[in-house]
């Protein structure tokens, strides 16, 4: 069920007590009202206070009967209580007239606190009121303009709107989604050859690593490759210009590879290539244990051209070079791989179907073509939003809307965890806003609605 959309915020001015009605109302004594509560709960005027007696010396024949006010558009009356001397509540209790909640017995001289707690039906117009006390002290009831009264707080009912939160548009990602996938095969040539031969050495596997991302991709429904990207490195050993055409004519060779098993067409194919491969030399260089690592490490990133670098290593550093050439040479010649492909939303129908019993087959744009078919807001809206931000963590619009379906709900704690996740587009900026001041205006509901006050009566 979805929260209301209007609060009614509560402000209680702090202000002293004061008499609206005369003077003699103080012929007791100054009582003090405090912890006062005004609230209204699910249509229920709610007043709660402290009176402090401490002030306050009752003769022992009279008393003072006290009667809260509500003072707005609509005046309503709460039940009264009242203050005894001694000899009054014991003429009371003997005629069997004491009432244990709404009459006290003042013990003049000690500290008394008096609670004081009543419900009664909100007012048909609940603005701006006071809270005021009715003093009567002749036992002939107390009322508007015939006793004294005392203003203890005022308060606003007034009716804010609460923001609502902004869902993020879900049709951009409710088209074809684009998803890469990448690897890495180390296929092996002899020595200045650049043809494939799937049978030398460890080939046949690390080819079928290429075949088998594209046949995956192939197998997708409604999936379609827009790209084959290729890009072939060769080992820093030789002359420069050397490698940089084996390292093309390589990368050349394994894009004719693929094309020849896979059949698609050369638009489909990007082919690049680096001539020698420093940057991987560093790296595992980095991870060993050879012997002048820390030269070695130097000497590679150093601005010498790579003729002069790998004449120095192999010249200065004969021992790791050896080292070098048989464990971490092999590697670097190697050919980085991307499959680029789209993949078309499913139709609503087969969404929702697929939705029941395997949600991780969907793609977010599955998600969201669904989604798009029911109210932002609403139940099944919503109950997909949270299947999205759980499969997608890293979604920041599944995360945001989430949290706005949350909020609907009032539900602050889930709407705090998706929007921890939900970016800092201005929908989310404001979706944490509202996140704030809903948690006040529920804070405010279960106390009450209450802002409290310290009211001292005066003169």
């Amino acid at each position: 069920m979805k929260i209301s959309r209007i609060v009614y915020p509560i402000l209680i001015l702090a202000m002293p007590s004061m008499s609206i009605y005369g003077q003699d109302s103080r012929r007791y004594g100054s009582p003090e009202y405090r912890d006062i509560d005004i609230s209204d709960n699910d249509g229920k005027l709610s007043v709660g206070f402290s009176l402090i007696a401490d002030n306050l010396d009752i003769p022992s024949s009279e008393a003072v009967i006290l009667t809260p006010c509500y003072v707005g558009a609509d005046t309503v009356y709460l039940p009264s209580f009242t203050l005894c001397g001694r000899n009054n509540f014991i003429s009371a209790q003997r005629r069997g007239k004491v009432d244990e909640k709404r009459m006290f017995l003042r013990n003049n001289g000690k500290p008394q606190a008096i609670p004081y707690q009543a419900s009664v039906a909100m007012p048909s117009e609940a603005a701006e009121a006071s809270l005021v006390i009715l003093e009567d002290y002749c036992g002939c009831g107390a009322s508007l303009g015939s006793s004294d009264g005392t203003v203890i707080a005022k308060v606003d009912f007034t009716p804010l709107a609460e923001p609502s939160p902004i869902y993020a548009s879900l049709e951009k990602e409710a088209s074809a989604a684009v998803i890469e996938l990448s690897g890495s095969a180390f296929v092996d040539f002899p020595v200045n050859v650049t043809k494939i031969i799937p049978g030398y050495r460890d080939n046949r596997k690390e080819l079928q690593k290429i075949i088998m991302t594209i046949d995956t991709v192939s197998n997708l429904p409604n999936a379609s490759i827009t790209g084959i990207d290729i890009h072939g490195y060769a080992s820093p050993e030789g002359s420069y210009s050397h490698n940089t055409a084996l390292a093309r004519d390589r990368a050349l060779a394994l894009k004719n590879y693929v094309q020849s098993i896979a059949s698609y067409p050369d638009t489909i194919f990007s082919v690049t290539s680096t001539p020698e491969n420093w940057d991987g030399l560093r790296r595992l260089v980095a991870q060993s244990k050879i012997p002048e690592k820390d030269s070695i490490l130097a000497l590679s990133d150093s601005d010498l051209s790579p003729d002069i670098r790998e004449a120095m290593l192999r010249n200065r550093f004969p021992e790791a070079y050896r080292i070098i050439s048989r464990d971490i040479l092999p590697a670097l010649r190697v050919s980085d791989y991307k499959v680029t492909y789209t993949v078309a939303p499913l139709p609503p129908e087969k969404v929702r179907e697929i939705l029941l019993s395997e949600p991780s087959r969907l793609t977010i744009a599955d998600l969201f073509t669904l989604a798009m078919t029911y109210p932002e807001g609403s139940d099944e809206y919503a109950d997909i939003m949270m299947t999205a931000a759980t499969l997608f963590p890293a979604n920041t619009t599944a995360q945001l809307n989430a949290a706005a379906c949350a909020l609907e709900r009032g539900d602050t704690a889930t709407a705090d965890r998706h929007l921890a996740r939900s970016g800092d587009s201005p929908e989310a900026i404001h979706a944490r806003t509202v996140a704030e001041y809903l948690k006040k205006a529920i804070d405010r509901k279960n106390n009450g609605n209450i802002t409290i006050i310290t009211n001292k009566s005066t003169n």
